[in-house]
């Protein structure tokens, strides 16, 4: 995968992807069925990462007392 398709993903998972972009990443995953099975799992891999960061909470007071000390 090059550069500019790495670029473009990223920017599709952020919703900031213009309309080149999308069109330039749906021929590239068009071209080869491996290619839209490494969209798919960094998808995934995405998805999991945004569900984990949802579900981590921190009691910044908590720790803000900690250093405090």
């Amino acid at each position: 995968m090059d550069d500019q398709i790495t670029d473009i993903i990223a920017r599709k998972f952020q919703g900031t992807a213009s309309q080149q972009d999308l069109t330039i990443l749906q021929q590239w995953l068009e071209k080869a069925a491996a290619n839209r099975q490494e969209y798919e799992q960094l998808e995934q891999i995405w998805n999991k990462g945004a569900e984990l960061f949802q579900s981590t909470s921190f009691n910044t007071n908590a720790a803000w007392e900690k250093v405090d000390e």
